[in-house]
């Protein structure tokens, strides 16, 4: 089977994803019909040279131009258009919004703002996860971007909601571009503003400056769902399209969403202790004597104003370092375990198995695998 396969190579994700699904059509013994640099110029479904067209169909132009071909099946992976007339995998947009609501109220923060584009499925489905899934009330909406993001505009919206604590952005250049925005109102991040993105786009964190805390996507798992499309298009060319929709991985913890620190003075040291790069030799006992308070008095005032007790926040502390350090393949996981606070690394993995659901070894590959 020939496969032409189109994708604007724009930014970081979208060269991950070519090279994703380009593998698996190689590996299923497929032919990848290329043509000039990574594109695959639409005019060529006429030509009869292709047997399936993979490509981001993401405005109604380009959906029109496909659909001039009928005999050529289209398998769709673009998350801006639905195309009900094309085989296509989408990533599950509201899970990914409900993620991000969970991941920020669990981090402590309540009073968040939501970002996104006025075009773009993804960008609408993103945003009603986020505001369906927040248990906190109500849920600032800035208005929706409609063409360039603006670093002035978005500082000035934020200057009309100081009382916001974070904002969650649809994608990574909405989200680097309030890192501006919040960087030209004089603002901490995250300790006056959390900024969390979607996408982990590293070219986006390596231009901020700071490394965003962002929804993850495994590429695997969605070249895996093209090529499950690709096969039933194989056993039945009569076959009906179909929509499937492909789950988020998790949240990276970047630099740009922590743990929120209650307005509490006397906590302060304390939370500057659980954001440093390193926690070995940190327990609880060492954030009481850094806040000169008794252990008890401390873990009292420590749940009174943060909702969570010391422990389990020295335990999440832990584990965001960890995911950071593991995505970074030249820290050795023995040395991980100890930055960590760990004594060898078999209690460290224990923990972390427990927290994740993988090993430190398996979290590493993932991780690695989805942005080689």
């Amino acid at each position: 089977m020939k496969v032409g396969l189109q994708c604007e190579l724009s930014d970081t994700v979208s060269r991950h994803l070519f090279r994703t699904i380009a593998r698996r059509v190689q590996a299923n013994g497929w032919e990848l019909v290329r043509d000039h640099r990574f594109g695959f110029p639409w005019e060529r479904n006429a030509s009869g040279k292709i047997d399936i067209l993979v490509a981001r169909v993401g405005t109604k132009d380009e959906q029109l131009r496909c659909s001039r071909f009928p005999n050529v099946p289209v398998v769709n992976f673009s998350n801006s258009h639905r195309t009900p007339e094309f085989f296509q995998v989408l990533h599950d947009n509201r899970a990914i919004g409900r993620l991000a609501a969970e991941y920020l109220w669990e981090q402590g923060y309540r009073r968040p703002g939501v970002l996104g584009f006025r075009y773009g499925f993804f960008s609408s489905e993103r945003l009603k996860g986020f505001i369906e899934a927040w248990p906190g009330g109500a849920v600032t909406r800035f208005p929706l971007v409609d063409g360039p993001p603006s670093i002035p505009a978005f500082a000035k919206q934020l200057r009309r909601q100081e009382d916001l604590d974070a904002v969650y952005a649809v994608n990574d250049l909405l989200a680097a571009h309030v890192v501006f925005a919040a960087r030209s109102l004089g603002w901490n991040i995250p300790g006056r503003l959390a900024i969390m993105g979607t996408d982990h786009d590293d070219m986006m964190g390596l231009w901020a400056g700071r490394e965003l805390t962002s929804v993850l996507f495994d590429y695997d798992d969605l070249a895996d769902a093209i090529v499950a499309q690709m096969e039933t298009i194989c056993r039945d060319r009569r076959a009906r399209p179909e929509l499937v929709t492909v789950p988020p991985y998790e949240v990276y913890p970047g630099d740009t969403a922590g743990r929120a620190r209650p307005d509490c003075p006397r906590l302060a040291a304390a939370f500057e202790i659980l954001s440093r790069n390193s926690l070995a030799d940190v327990d609880v006992e060492v954030l009481a004597r850094a806040t000169h308070m008794s252990r008890r008095t401390f873990e009292r005032l420590f749940l009174a104003e943060a909702g969570a007790s010391p422990g389990s926040a020295l335990l999440r502390a832990r584990m965001d370092l960890a995911k950071r350090l593991l995505s970074e393949r030249s820290v050795t996981i023995d040395a991980i375990a100890d930055r960590c606070g760990y004594a060898d690394r078999s209690k460290f993995s224990t923990r972390f198995k427990a927290a994740t659901g993988y090993s430190p070894a398996a979290y590493r590959h993932r991780f690695q695998r989805r942005i080689l």
